[in-house]
């Protein structure tokens, strides 16, 4: 049995490949191209205007993803940040410590105590805090300099995400404002068309107008969509007035909740 089937199906494979090379094969891609012509004519402008926005649509759905990988990397990149501010915060508490330390222990005489922050220590244990406070330092460092290398990856791969989420948005637009152009020249056909006509068909051109009222009302809703979703119309300039205003304002806060007094000179 499949055995016949292949000897079948070889047969038809080879029917097909001498058929396309005859005539027959060239009437056949004729019809089947005046076929897809003869469908095209026959769908309404409206239908594939409409047709048209929903691919729109389809397209800033699809396009959503860069939405959440942009809010996501956002997230993830402030608390790197974070965590890198706070790194780099106990590697200098530890720089200057190991630096007072060596310097206190190097003018130290050889049987004088160590003095350190009002407290006196012996020699051995500057020696141990400094070996324990300089494995330390090793640490954080390195920790700090691997953080600091990702975050600029981690910036890099935002910008890139967030100008190609631009860039879709940007030519959705385009799209949409070709689209929009269409259908003004539909409505100048129409209208020249009911003038021309010999007999007006109300019913019918009253439906293109509210078929055409409803495409510029979905427009506009598809219009007010995309402002509701500018996340990625800022550019540089503002990114960089926005986190500007930010740091101002936790500067306010912070000088409100931990007032510093001014030093006054004697």
């Amino acid at each position: 049995m499949c055995k016949k089937v292949v000897i079948a199906t070889l047969a038809v494979l080879v029917g097909l490949a001498v058929v396309k090379g005859t005539k027959i094969g060239s009437y056949l891609r004729m019809a089947k191209k005046d076929a897809a012509a003869w469908v095209d004519q026959q769908v309404k402008y409206e239908t594939e205007i409409k047709r048209l926005r929903n691919d729109i649509d389809q397209l800033e759905r699809e396009d959503a993803v860069y939405y959440d990988r942009v809010a996501s990397q956002r997230v993830d990149l402030r608390k790197k940040e974070e965590a890198l501010k706070k790194d780099s915060g106990k590697l200098e508490t530890l720089r200057n410590r190991l630096t007072a330390l060596r310097t206190v222990l190097h003018d130290a005489d050889e049987t004088q105590l160590v003095s350190y922050n009002g407290n006196e220590y012996s020699k051995a244990d500057i020696e141990k805090q400094i070996d324990i406070d300089f494995n330390g330092y090793k640490q954080v460092k390195a920790s700090v300099a691997s953080n600091g290398a990702f975050l600029v990856s981690l910036k890099k791969a935002l910008a890139l995400n967030e100008e190609k989420m631009s860039q879709l948005k940007q030519n959705r637009q385009a799209m949409l404002t070709e689209l929009q152009d269409l259908e003004n020249e539909l409505i100048e056909l129409r209208q020249t068309q009911a003038v021309n006509a010999t007999v007006v068909d109300d019913s019918a051109y009253g439906r293109v107008k509210n078929d055409i009222a409803a495409l510029k009302n979905r427009l506009a809703v598809d219009k007010e969509k995309l402002n509701v979703r500018g996340i990625s119309d800022r550019g540089p300039v503002e990114q960089t007035e926005q986190e500007q205003t930010r740091k101002a304002q936790r500067q306010k806060e912070l000088d409100r909740e931990f007032p510093v007094n001014p030093v006054v000179n004697k």
